[in-house]
């Protein structure tokens, strides 16, 4: 009687249209007979219906479709799935024969066309793919989200990843050993080339770049000659592996998008020291001006983080001020060009970010609204 045959003298009740979810008997307190469960399988929802004994599932089963149709149909054996499973479409067509062991995918896996004609042939092993094409089609079967061959549990020839409209992610090819071996590029999210160069037997070889959303050259390494990452205007950077690479490729985009707080806050700590002097080497005179947040609580809170270095005004909006806080915020008045206060609440008052002895020979803009009395403040900058 095929997948509505009895199992151990136990079997499923013909249905026409999809259940609801329903409970069955209970034996001393456990699941035990046909259940109906509403839960998920892979990334599909559905309604699972099953048979359990005692508490646990063991015989035919059928997943249903959160639409209404059977997308699954295969065997429990003490609780995991075993044996040969098959899965249709929402017209009833088979479209893909697989089998289990131990809840996981185990031997042949065969898919196929609209026609009933085998598509392509894979083998798994434990759950991973161990031979054969793993490509995966979108919905509609207009392109891939990804495109994948394996021969005997390692990746082959060119692999493609792609996002959900279809642009490139990433691009890979490996030789049949399944070492990295020609081209490779990883790509920006609008599917242009970000990252791109070639493999020769797991290294690095020939020429790489890294390329913006545009087109245009961010920097170049030779592998082939010294292996030093440049930017077009012959700045070096000091990539040490391909996790440090990539945060330079990030800080160097930064650059260019104004986003360079960011980049640097995502450099170690320990670390944080190359991309600082990088940066300041780049921006010159052309500081940052920050708010509230991390750059600004080094500033006034810490000693020695060279992120202080590049900071060029503050600007803030109620933000509260320790007495211990003025002397740090006029201990940087040489390299500020940008103060501007908001209802802030000084200890001490205002006037105490402009001693007597303190000059601030950068100071280009000075915007101070409704933190208390101007009147020393005044004085000062007048007598300046």
């Amino acid at each position: 009687m095929g997948w509505w045959a009895r199992f151990r003298g136990r079997e499923l009740p013909e249905r026409t249209i999809a259940p609801t979810e329903e409970g069955g008997a209970l034996r001393d307190g456990k699941k035990h007979g046909v259940w109906i469960d509403k839960g998920q399988e892979g990334w599909v929802t559905g309604w699972m219906e099953s048979i359990y004994r005692d508490g646990v599932r063991h015989g035919p089963f059928r997943y249903w479709h959160v639409t209404g149709f059977v997308l699954e149909r295969g065997t429990f054996v003490d609780g995991a799935k075993e044996g040969e499973g098959q899965f249709f479409d929402k017209e009833g067509r088979r479209f893909a024969i697989t089998h289990w062991r131990a809840g996981k995918w185990h031997g042949a896996y065969t898919h196929f066309k609209d026609d009933g004609t085998i598509d392509y042939e894979r083998e798994y092993r434990d759950g991973n793919v161990y031979s054969g094409p793993y490509d995966l089609k979108s919905v509609h079967g207009d392109w891939y989200s990804w495109r994948k061959t394996y021969k005997d549990g390692h990746p082959i020839g060119v692999w493609e990843e792609n996002d959900f409209k279809g642009r490139p992610k990433l691009r890979r090819t490996y030789d049949d050993d399944g070492v990295l071996d020609g081209a490779w590029s990883d790509h920006h999210e609008d599917g242009a080339v970000k990252l791109a160069g070639a493999y020769a037997k797991g290294a690095r070889a020939g020429v790489w770049e890294w390329k913006a959303k545009d087109g245009a050259l961010i920097a170049r390494c030779d592998y082939g000659g010294d292996g030093v990452w440049a930017m077009p205007d012959g700045t070096k950077l000091d990539a040490r592996d391909d996790e440090d690479l990539a945060r330079w490729i990030a800080l160097a985009d930064a650059m260019r998008s104004q986003r360079v707080q960011t980049a640097i806050d995502a450099w170690p700590e320990d670390d944080r020291e190359r991309a600082v002097a990088w940066v300041e080497a780049k921006v010159g005179a052309h500081k940052y001006t920050v708010g509230i947040g991390a750059w600004l609580g080094a500033l006034i809170d810490r000693d020695g983080d060279p992120r202080c270095r590049l900071i060029g005004g503050i600007s803030t909006d109620h933000g509260i001020f320790r007495a211990a806080h003025v002397p740090r915020m006029v201990a940087h008045a040489h390299a500020m060009r940008v103060l501007s206060f908001y209802e802030e609440d000084f200890e001490g008052g205002v006037a105490a970010l402009f001693p007597p002895d303190v000059a601030w020979p950068k100071l280009e803009k000075l915007s101070i609204y409704e933190c208390g009395g101007l009147g020393a403040i005044v004085r000062t900058l007048a007598a300046a």
